[in-house]
């Protein structure tokens, strides 16, 4: 037997708390609050929404901590509530235990000496079924461990004894709070799998259990429900795994830390080598899928354009053209790059392009935006005699992009806005004084950059100022420009649109400039709004 007080030093030093969620144990809430206090005072008591005595017997109990969510909601939400009180309060690690009096209080010592010797791993206190003090095992709480423990290890490549148990330890840090997205007892498996594939590790620690006779057992599992739940969250994650599989060929481990777009290149540029552009096309689907549906946060944005623009009908799909057509864009750029005829071929220059050219020629400023596909914009003003830098944060762009060859036998200049300001704004000048045109996204804004927030699409939303401060300063003429290709097939063509929004003598000031743009852009995006390639919320949330 453990000294209890190094027992209770351990918690206290390790910032551990014992988290119990509960819905209607009033039989033995109590008894279990009481049993975990003997090692430790750090007890947080989740009250589910409980209608029996429940909340009566936890204070009777006198717990450190209590929270009590109104309705019953889940454990899930319940141990949702306990990783996020226990982040604000400071303590690294929650060991969940339950309030049905089937964990033993005497292996929290198991477990505490497990965290202590693995802090950033979830431990799970894997039952001895097979233990002489076990006591009376439903069958089909062995089955279901059995079946959860197979499509964890599908999801994983883990093979663990006991997925189902609710006695663990997580390492509070190390949980992917964001991408959780389940309230019942479905959580328990989700946070395991998305916190593996973030990188961290799942280990057991066989512990003992005790199951008192089916009389007065209280189970809140319900078989339908729950079951139906459990299924639904086993064929999710497995789905994503299957893809990622198909599409990388790797076992998913979080090791990718780039931007998704500079992930997405890399793969394509694979299909590309391999396969061709007919072949990436269909090949593309499955990164495609996977990008869209792990990526909570491109997902959130895509509906919140598509809410501005009046769709009222957002389903599971909602957006995923836009991923499509992005996806389209990378493939169309790289077999351009292979072949720079080709890239000529699909893309259609307007007339009304043409006929600016003399204008464009003194040295100009274009502007777009993450709408459309800037590189075959640069391709297209490239088909004419003009001089083209493209203003761009080499940083986050993906590899090929920074190593533009010739395109139609002319250099498409690449100007890295990640330098030093000034040295970026100079080398705008001298291209714009040697009689060229210099092209800026203003849709996104830098670290360092001037912006001003406009009324886009109904909501408010964050534009940078500096290509037309900069305008501004050079007194040249500034023009929005846009490219998007016309149909989701390897042969359809894009369109380049070029319109002047100012001849650089008519008094105007950046912001005027900055809400013509808007004002273009907005008309655009409710044209062809699967052009929009802001994969992230866009619009400045009301607090």
């Amino acid at each position: 037997m453990d000294n209890i007080t190094e027992i209770n030093e351990l918690f206290n030093n390790l910032n551990v708390l014992v988290v119990i969620p509960t819905y209607n144990n009033e039989e033995t809430i109590q008894n279990v609050i009481n049993d975990c206090k003997k090692f430790t005072d750090n007890i947080l008591v989740v009250n589910d929404g409980s209608i029996d005595q429940t909340p009566h017997n936890i204070k009777k109990a006198k717990p450190k901590f209590i929270i009590n969510h109104g309705s019953n909601s889940g454990k899930g939400s319940a141990i949702k509530s306990s990783l996020h009180f226990a982040k604000e309060n400071n303590f690294k690690t929650i060991i969940t235990f339950d309030a049905d009096g089937q964990h033993i209080a005497e292996e929290l010592t198991v477990l505490i000496r497990s965290v202590q010797k693995n802090p950033d791993s979830i431990i799970i206190g894997a039952r001895k079924f097979s233990s002489q003090s076990s006591g009376d095992i439903p069958n089909q709480t062995l089955l279901g461990n059995s079946f959860s423990n197979f499509w964890v290890f599908m999801e994983t490549g883990l093979k663990l004894k006991d997925t189902q148990s609710g006695f663990r330890a997580y390492p509070v840090l190390k949980i992917p709070f964001e991408k959780l997205t389940c309230n019942r007892y479905d959580f328990e498996i989700e946070i395991l799998t998305r916190s593996n594939w973030e990188g961290t590790p799942v280990i057991s620690s066989d512990v003992e259990v005790f199951y008192p006779p089916r009389h007065l057992r209280v189970s809140h599992f319900n078989k339908i429900k729950d079951n139906f739940l459990l299924s639904i969250i086993h064929t999710k994650l497995c789905t994503i795994r299957i893809l990622y599989i198909i599409s990388f060929g790797i076992i998913y481990s979080g090791h990718f830390k780039q931007a998704d777009e500079r992930k997405g290149s890399h793969i394509l540029h694979f299909f590309m080598k391999y396969g061709g552009q007919k072949i990436s096309y269909l090949i593309a689907l499955f990164p495609l899928l996977f990008y869209f549906f792990t990526g909570k946060i491109a997902r959130l944005g895509l509906k919140e354009l598509y809410k501005n623009l009046g769709n009222k009908n957002h389903g599971i799909f909602t957006g995923f053209k836009n991923f499509w057509y992005f996806g389209c864009s990378l493939i169309d750029r790289m077999a351009t790059i292979n072949d720079p005829e080709w890239g000529s071929k699909v893309l259609s220059v307007k007339d009304e392009v043409r006929s600016m050219e003399d204008d464009l020629k003194g040295g100009s400023i274009l502007i777009g935006a993450h709408y459309g596909d800037w590189f075959f914009c640069g391709l297209g003003l490239a088909q004419t005699e003009l001089s083209i830098a493209l203003v761009v944060d080499l940083g986050n762009t993906p590899i090929f992009q920074g190593k533009v060859g010739l395109l139609n036998n002319k250099e498409l200049k690449i100007i890295d806005s990640s330098r030093d300001a000034m040295e970026v704004v100079f080398d705008i000048k001298n291209f714009i004084d040697d009689g060229g045109c210099v092209c800026f996204l203003a849709d996104r804004a830098g670290i360092n950059d001037k912006t001003i927030d406009m009324n886009f699409l109904g909501e408010e939303a964050t534009f940078s100022l500096a290509p037309f401060e900069i305008a501004r300063i050079f007194k040249k003429n500034v023009y929005q420009f846009s490219c998007c290709k016309k149909g989701p097939l390897p042969h359809s063509p894009y369109e380049l649109k070029v319109i002047e929004l100012w001849d650089g003598v008519e008094n105007r000031s950046a912001i005027e400039l900055s809400q013509l743009y808007k004002n273009n852009l907005e008309k655009w995006v409710r044209k062809k709004p699967y052009n929009w390639f802001n994969f992230y919320p866009f619009w400045k949330r009301q607090e």
